[in-house]
């Protein structure tokens, strides 16, 4: 529904198309968003999901763009390197003509993920989420897959 989207489509057309006339032997993975990413905040517009837990555990302020009841399909860091290590191993053979997996993920509203702030690090971690609408990142928003 928008153009990094539609990269994604093609890069996955391609690598079929390619896999099947034998140019090489891919396999692609639809990863859920990595949260909690590791590291400083990012421009992505996904940033906020790591960010809102993230940044309230180093007892930083963190930005929340939208609103609580987005829903996200989300994965651990450890979870999507279990993910690539395995697509590694795998034969295209076995995977078939479409090469794209989905991997499992934890569909999460931000009002949970905010819950479960709560109760590891208790209110003090939850005030530093300071709500700061962007029209910009919920529309794009607006255009993710609500989870699994």
């Amino acid at each position: 529904m928008n153009s990094y989207g539609t990269q994604k489509a093609i890069c996955e057309l391609l690598l079929g198309d390619y896999s099947r006339r034998g140019f090489f032997d891919g396999i692609g993975l639809r990863l859920p968003t990595i949260c909690v990413r590791p590291g400083a905040p990012n421009k992505a517009a996904s940033g906020f999901f790591s960010g809102i837990i993230r940044e309230p555990l180093a007892g930083k302020e963190a930005m929340l763009p939208v609103g609580d009841d987005v829903r996200h399909w989300h994965a651990s860091p450890r979870s999507a390197v279990e993910f690539l290590l395995r697509a590694a191993t795998l034969d295209g053979r076995d995977v078939g003509p479409r090469r794209t997996l989905s991997m499992p993920g934890l569909s999460a509203t931000v009002a949970e993920q905010i819950e479960a702030l709560r109760r590891i690090a208790g209110d003090r971690a939850v005030r530093l989420i300071r709500r700061e609408p962007d029209e910009s990142i919920m529309g794009i928003g607006g255009t993710w897959a609500p989870g699994l």
